[in-house]
């Protein structure tokens, strides 16, 4: 019995003992902090932003501050972030279009079932499609009758053309609407993302600067050139585009095109070079060889003994692997990415995203609450 109650005395003292040391105050805290006991954690909380807590934890007086478990969970918070924003995103578009629809159906003096049942136009699923996605998918269902396959089939379509149908009428009520977005992209890249000998087109003291993570072997990269030419010829003098490479590890040659880009922006002329390199990637033989990068360059006035010189040296070797190397760490998992402003974007963006984006850095703070 002594030797119990020894133990829930010592038990105590420790426990006591350790809160004390949890809730002893520390200069390096903010006003206002103060610890709450939960369990064997601590957990600092402030009238100020949580932002602003530097210390977490203090063990045996020794300190744990934030950024330490920042920087181990930086990756883990990135995607958290940019999942909260698609799904904060997701709710407003759907939050827009309903007040649009709202809006028209008011006008028409009509119920917005009525409305969108009068200006929907849902086009009949013929039986010929049907058949032809019965014979595709057949094989996947070989138990299922004929005629039940069928009509789910129907159920499908139906489903699938009065959902564009709703688009169609939603996208015209946005295209006559005056929409602005405020929510805004979380900031990934709070440090220069690019470098000042990188390839750039636009002033170097644009307001915005457009970084791409680019690869030449990527369709999708090639898909993404005309909404940028359209969007720096919209905004021209406010954007800078600029260049890095984030070649795939899985392709064949994959390094040694975007080394010879270089090689050509050494001589002044890359974008150039970047045109006829995707129009040689994605040509019927798709041969970037040695000899066709060379050929490439003299297609476009480059000294071709200098520019030999430079891909023969792999001169440019570092810099593709350091391009590929900031582009992991900043979260770049495949390409096209962008960073505009420090913002991140994933894949092939429409001009309207993109402008979104813009419109909210060119006029940064100007939002109905400080108008």
């Amino acid at each position: 019995m002594t030797r119990s109650l020894r133990g829930f005395s010592l038990a105590l003292a420790l426990g006591l003992s350790a809160q004390q040391s949890a809730t002893r105050p520390s200069p390096e805290q903010p006003a206002g902090w103060r610890p709450t006991v939960l369990g064997a954690g601590v957990m600092g909380h402030a009238d100020a932003a949580p932002a602003e807590v530097r210390i977490v934890a203090l063990v045996n007086g020794r300190p744990i501050r934030s950024e330490e478990l920042d920087k181990a969970a930086a990756a883990e918070l990135r995607d958290l972030e940019e999942k909260a924003y698609q799904l904060r995103r997701g709710i407003l578009e759907n939050q827009i279009n309903r007040l649009l629809v709202e809006e028209a159906a008011k006008e028409q003096n009509l119920s917005v079932p009525d409305f969108m049942r009068r200006f929907m136009v849902v086009k009949e699923v013929a039986d010929r499609e049907i058949q032809e996605v019965y014979e595709k998918t057949r094989a996947q269902s070989p138990t299922s009758a004929e005629f039940e396959a069928k009509e789910q089939i129907r159920a499908m379509l139906e489903q699938r053309r009065r959902q564009e149908s709703y688009r169609d009428v939603v996208r015209e009520l946005r295209r006559r609407a005056a929409i602005e977005i405020y929510l805004s992209r979380p900031l990934v890249a709070t440090e220069r993302v690019d470098d000042p000998w990188d390839p750039a087109i636009g002033p170097e003291k644009a307001p915005l600067t457009l970084v791409m993570f680019s690869d030449f072997g990527c369709l999708y990269c090639l898909k993404a050139q005309p909404v940028l030419k359209q969007l720096l010829a919209k905004y021209e003098g406010q954007i800078r585009l600029v260049y890095k490479n984030f070649p795939s590890p899985n392709q064949a040659g994959a390094g040694k095109d975007a080394e010879a880009a270089l090689c050509a922006h050494k001589q002044g002329k890359f974008w150039e070079y970047h045109d006829v390199l995707f129009s040689f990637s994605f040509s019927q033989s798709r041969d970037l060889s040695a000899s066709r990068l060379k050929e490439a360059a003299w297609s476009v006035g480059l000294d071709s003994p200098a520019f030999d010189a430079c891909l023969d040296s792999k001169e440019m070797s570092n810099r593709v692997a350091q391009d590929r190397a900031k582009g992991v760490s900043l979260g770049v998992r495949a390409t096209p990415t962008f960073f505009l402003e420090g913002q991140l974007l994933r894949g092939v963006q429409s001009i309207e995203e993109f402008e979104i984006t813009v419109r909210q850095l060119l006029h940064k703070g100007v939002s109905p609450e400080t108008r």
